[in-house]
């Protein structure tokens, strides 16, 4: 063998050890990005949702009424300060208008491009094809219920349907016969009763009513509400013309702060509470479970009895299986829809990408959109200030009485530990990334080149 042959041997021994040690450090970061998930899904996520009601309770508290009371106030004189400033509204005005242009004219190139025209053309022959598989399914299970009148009649089935109601009965009994589970029931109940109340006792339950009815006038007056059901198009522009009315916007401010307020309220956390240890109750209580057991137990044998039942009727197995084909047809179509429509997104994104008016009509946008932040700033900068001493007080008595409460302290600690964990893991991760393979010194070989 030459020298020359000695050293492309020896080169290809070298190359196929280090890739070797590459795939060995890839499935090492593979195995470690694997339990980092695994950290995030089962751990991490877990720890944080409890976190997040724990703080939300705490925040709903008492103690952090005055604090709760002094952000609204500084975030309602922001409010009122850009309502009330004329270069505010102004701006909002220009920036309202920029908008619309700017959505106009992506509106405009789409409707110019033959995909786009395309797709929209499919998307309603799969409305169409819904709507029949629809319109057969309703027909076939009304048909089926005759059939299924006949064949409820036999014994073995009349049996089975006597087992299950009173399997039923006896699971909504046990709040009645279950001591535990009757106190837990009748705490939620009246908790739930006593939030129902002071709800609907809200001055913001009475404005929600109010701006609901207002909404409902309107919109029975909207033109297009006449010419909905003729098509696609028409039940689009009464959409559109629903969401435009100034009652829509108000319903959906009333709306927002009646939830505000309600959530506010005592008696909306003494509520979640009382549902939460009752379904507790019912997740653990023995009683409960066995006698759920058993109705499940009872539905599924009625339920499977009749399915064989009909089965066996040869009217009752046609429509069966007509049903299941509507069924599938459905939701092919519906799969189909979905599909176009991200088709015809795709080719409105291109099209508008292609088209000088909207990229114009971008800058404007771009342009309202910073004019309208900049003066925001500058005339609501001490009410903005002042929101966010309000916040910052807020945010630490919140913090504080989370470390205070002894679950939550275990929580941010347990927290922490996974985080820690993870932190730990991305450490690994990002050594093995920087590491590289060695290379031999071409002495190692015990070749020489002359």
């Amino acid at each position: 063998m030459t020298k020359l042959a000695q050293v492309i041997g020896f080169v290809l021994i070298g190359a196929l050890a280090s890739s070797g040690v590459a795939q060995d450090v890839a499935d090492q970061i593979e195995q470690l990005e694997a339990q980092r998930r695994k950290l995030d899904r089962e751990e991490r996520r877990s720890l944080r949702s409890k976190i997040y009601d724990l703080r939300d309770k705490l925040a709903a508290g008492a103690e952090m009424a005055e604090l709760r009371n002094a952000v609204e106030q500084a975030k309602k004189a922001i409010e009122a300060k850009q309502k009330a400033d004329p270069e505010v509204q102004a701006a909002e005005t220009a920036y309202q208008a920029a908008r619309d242009a700017y959505e106009k004219a992506k509106d405009a190139a789409a409707a110019a491009d033959p995909n786009v025209a395309a797709a929209e053309q499919q998307i309603k022959a799969q409305y169409g094809r819904s709507d029949e598989a629809e319109k057969t399914r309703r027909e076939a299970e009304k048909a089926l219920r005759d059939v299924r009148k006949k064949v409820e009649k036999a014994p073995e089935l009349a049996e089975l349907a006597k087992a299950l109601r009173e399997a039923d009965k006896a699971l909504r009994d046990v709040p009645e016969t279950n001591l535990k589970v009757g106190a837990a029931y009748k705490a939620y109940q009246d908790a739930a009763k006593a939030y129902e109340d002071a709800r609907h006792a809200l001055p913001e339950y009475a404005a929600r009513k109010a701006a609901e009815a207002a909404y409902e006038k309107a919109k029975e007056a909207l033109p297009e509400r006449k010419t909905r059901s003729e098509s696609k198009a028409a039940r689009d522009a009464y959409e559109k013309a629903k969401d435009a009315l100034p009652e829509a916007k108000a319903r959906e401010a009333a709306w927002d702060a009646y939830n505000k307020a309600a959530r506010a309220l005592p008696q909306y956390q003494a509520s979640s509470d009382a549902r939460k240890a009752y379904e507790q109750v019912l997740s653990t209580d023995p009683a409960v479970q066995s006698a759920r057991q058993a109705r499940d137990a009872a539905r599924k044998a009625h339920e499977d009895k009749l399915r064989a039942l009909l089965a066996a009727d040869a009217e009752g197995a046609a429509l069966l299986a007509k049903i299941e084909q509507a069924r599938k047809d459905y939701e092919d179509a519906r799969a189909q829809r979905s599909e176009l429509r991200d088709r015809s997104r795709d080719a409105a994104r291109k099209a508008a990408e292609k088209d000088p008016a909207v990229a114009e009509a971008r800058k404007a946008y771009d342009a309202a959109y910073r004019a309208r932040r900049e003066v925001i700033e500058k005339q609501t900068t001490e009410e903005d200030k002042a929101y966010r001493a309000a916040r910052k007080a807020y945010d630490a008595r919140l913090k504080e009485l989370l470390a205070a409460d002894a679950g939550g302290k275990a929580l941010t600690d347990q927290l922490q530990a996974v985080e820690d964990k993870m932190d730990a893991i991305y450490k690994q991760i990002r050594e093995l990334r920087r590491a590289k393979p060695a290379k031999k010194p071409a002495a190692a070989t015990g070749v020489t080149m002359d």
